[in-house]
């Protein structure tokens, strides 16, 4: 049986880009999709929340699917001094090892000091 993985892009759209007329969640469902991709290449099972949904029905619907991860996707703003690199959370030491997976490929290709 293949591991369940629940993509959750964020849903801010308000929180518009300093460039590209886009905003937070339009690049985030980008990512989402990409990501989905890949990883159903690789042999997961994916679901992608639906664009926009709230945030409150996205955790009943990834436990509905039977995720083995809940992956929240968002971006971080920059203020014209610093970024702040690639953050991964893992709730307890289960989810360690895959966030650790995605911090090191992420890291190595996202602008900041992680």
């Amino acid at each position: 049986m293949s591991k369940k993985i629940y993509l959750s892009p964020s849903n801010q759209n308000g929180n518009t880009y300093a460039t590209g007329g886009t905003n937070e969640m339009a690049q985030c469902d980008k990512i989402a999709a990409a990501t989905a991709k890949a990883l159903k290449r690789c042999g997961f099972e994916v679901m992608v929340a639906k664009s926009g949904t709230l945030m409150q029905t996205r955790c009943p619907e990834s436990d509905k699917f039977g995720a083995d991860i809940h992956m929240p996707i968002h971006t971080n703003a920059f203020n014209g001094k610093y970024t702040g690199g690639t953050r991964v959370f893992c709730l307890n030491s289960n989810g360690r090892k895959a966030a650790e997976a995605v911090k090191s490929a992420l890291g190595a290709i996202s602008p900041g000091k992680d």
